[in-house]
């Protein structure tokens, strides 16, 4: 695993924060860093991971077509993000990912140096290829606490890289997805579409993961023919279809069929779960982490004759703000939004969650990647909206001196 790291950057200044509301915010703030000083393991963090991405799946799962996204991209993103929230923020976020109590921001750490020893154990030649990599990119006169960054470099590998949102944001929105490429090995391009960097924007967090493996023993190319497949909706249709008849885990109930594929080294594998005939909705609208787990606990080896098809989805860029609302951190896309912990004052708020994935698989393993960007922008600057005042009607009026309040004139208006 390749963590690239970029060029940090210190606080510049430090923002003065309104004295109005540091009272509350401020107290609420100590209780959650002195709770943040508690050990959360990779495996913790791993679990809110999967329960996060389980949730988002139920509010991205509508319609008939194929879908593919990286729960870990989205919440590592959206973690470093979540490093920078205070008060009603900072309680939002948590809760919409999942995070158990204390140093999430370690316990992702953790995780990844875990990934990456999957990509650093057994032959050069057949273990997986896994990349992930994070990145920030910071408006050049936006100051950021240096408290923030030191925590994203030392968690996540990610320093701070200048750029200028400000007058080049089609530019940097360019330089953004080259690195992107360069970290998905070509397969997520164009991340962020036009228009999604403006100059409002002040940080682009993102989150980037390339994977590549074989499997443990590969699928016999002359097994793979033509055969029948019934989409969720419309007629069957033929496809490549894959055999092989081997000793592997599964489990097999009245609801679903289920069994798991090691890729080589045998940390990491495919787990595939195929409800009965006329059942997907019902069951997908059930499915959770926990049943996850469960199915997966359930599983044994047994010798199947498994026909699974080849496929390849490659989606396109995914705006999640409207899930993630759904799911409960509204508030960090409002102009209520708190990041004081990320620029020292509550001037910026979530502009919006954009996601992009790509998978192919086939006889001999799977390539997959994904992207996810964070992007942080100034709030509005609209006037809020007005509320109506008609005076269709008779009104009394005066003209009053406002250092004294005195009433110069008094009067009623009853038909003008």
């Amino acid at each position: 695993m390749r963590t690239r790291l970029l060029t940090p950057l210190l606080a510049l200044a430090l923002a003065p924060v309104v004295a109005a509301c540091a009272g509350e915010d401020a107290s609420g703030d100590e209780a959650a860093a002195e709770e943040d000083l508690k050990t959360v393991s990779a495996e913790a963090v791993a679990k809110a991971s999967n329960t996060f991405g389980t949730n988002l799946y139920a509010t991205i799962s509508a319609g008939d077509d194929n879908l593919f996204f990286s729960p870990y991209s989205i919440s590592t993103a959206l973690a470093m993000t979540y490093a920078g929230a205070r008060g009603k923020t900072r309680d939002a976020m948590r809760g919409t990912l999942a995070l158990p109590a204390g140093d999430v921001h370690g316990g992702f750490g953790a995780l990844a140096r875990a990934l990456a020893s999957r990509a650093q154990a057994g032959n050069a030649a057949t273990r997986p290829e896994l990349n992930i990599a994070n990145s920030l990119w910071g408006e050049k006169t936006q100051p950021f606490e240096s408290t923030y960054t030191a925590l994203v470099k030392r968690s996540y590998g990610a320093g701070l890289e200048l750029a200028d949102f400000a007058k080049k944001p089609e530019a940097e929105r360019a330089r953004i997805n080259a690195w992107v490429e360069e970290e998905t090995n070509d397969k997520i391009t164009d991340l962020l579409g036009q228009g999604t960097i403006t100059p409002q924007t002040k940080l682009v967090l993102v989150n980037a993961i390339y994977f590549k493996a074989g499997w443990q023993r590969p699928f016999d190319v002359q097994n793979t023919e033509k055969a029948d497949f019934s989409p969720l909706t419309g007629a069957t249709k033929k496809v490549d279809m894959m055999g092989t008849t081997r000793e592997m885990q599964h489990h097999a109930t009245a609801a679903y069929d289920a069994i798991a594929l090691p890729y080589a080294g045998d940390d990491l594998e495919l787990v595939a779960i195929a409800p009965k005939a006329g059942t997907f909705r019902t069951f997908e609208s059930s499915f959770d982490a926990k049943k996850l787990a469960g199915i997966r606990e359930a599983m044994t080896s047994q010798r199947v004759a498994l026909q699974l098809p080849k496929f390849k989805i490659a989606g396109a860029s995914v705006k999640l703000r409207d899930q993630l609302t759904e799911l409960g951190m509204g508030v960090a896309f409002s102009d209520g939004a708190d990041f004081r912990g990320i620029t020292g004052d509550s001037s910026t708020k979530i502009g919006d969650v954009i996601h992009k994935a790509f998978i192919d698989l086939d006889e001999k393993g799977t390539e997959a990647a994904a992207a996810t960007a964070v992007v942080i922008m100034a709030k509005s600057s609209m006037p809020r909206p007005a509320v109506p005042a008609v005076f269709d009607r008779p009104f009394l009026f005066a003209i009053r001196d406002v250092p004294t309040g005195a009433v110069l004139f008094m009067g009623r208006v009853a038909k003008p």
